[in-house]
């Protein structure tokens, strides 16, 4: 999970032995790690990322200098922003509990990855290959619910209220308690960008993670 902290600023003797502090900047993590598991087919998490590392770094270009295999290389970085920035533009992460009642869901502003960690290779039958990923991003906002949002507070309900002669809400019918179970892949990673190449490579990534998450069932 991302982590932030609050900037302050004190004050001393405005009052008689008393240091006061207030906060004038949130300044969030600059980085946030995921780890992928692998497949063995197209290594599809490895490919995606050295993908977007390379977009970033304009690397497709077709001039002969610009070439990687270049002894000259030379190259110019994409701008991050624009129809054709790198920046992602909806990467979301969400923490759900097996039963798919709660989940908790950060979306990130502006994000991309900056480094693919090291990855030791093993050929023993327990050992599954991992990619860990460091995505910075400027800021992240967390999905509230009614309870913490920011609007105008909620009346309490009959169960939070015993004075309270309403009635209890119904409860959710089976088919609602099973649409609230269900998640898609896309909920799982987000949709991770919407520009360029990126766009191009993200549904391959989101029937991956259905895959690996079909093999989690059975483990």
């Amino acid at each position: 999970m991302p982590g932030s902290n609050l900037a302050i600023m004190e004050i001393n003797d405005n009052f008689t032995g008393v240091t006061e502090r207030h906060a004038y900047r949130r300044v969030f993590d600059d980085r946030v790690n995921l780890t992928f598991y692998v497949n063995a087919e197209n290594y599809l998490p490895i490919r995606f990322f050295e993908a977007w590392k390379s977009y970033i770094m304009n690397e497709g270009q077709t001039a002969e200098n610009h070439s990687p295999k270049n002894k000259n290389y030379s190259y110019r970085v994409n701008y991050p922003d624009g129809d054709k920035g790198y920046t992602a533009t909806g990467l979301t992460i969400t923490k759900f509990e097996r039963d798919y009642r709660g989940s908790l869901t950060y979306e990130f502003i502006k994000s991309y990855p900056i480094s693919i960690s090291a990855m030791p290779v093993s050929y023993d039958t327990s050992g599954l290959l991992k990619c860990t990923v460091s995505m910075t991003y400027l800021r992240y906002v967390v999905a509230q619910t009614d309870q913490f949002s920011m609007g105008k507070p909620q009346k309490p309900t009959s169960s939070e209220n015993p004075n309270s002669t309403a009635p209890p809400p119904p409860e959710s019918s089976a088919s609602d308690k099973k649409a609230d179970k269900t998640l898609g892949a896309s909920d799982l990673i987000g949709t991770l960008s919407e520009n360029g190449c990126i766009n191009k490579l993200t549904d391959h990534i989101i029937g991956y993670y259905a895959f690996t998450k079909n093999c989690y069932a059975n483990i």
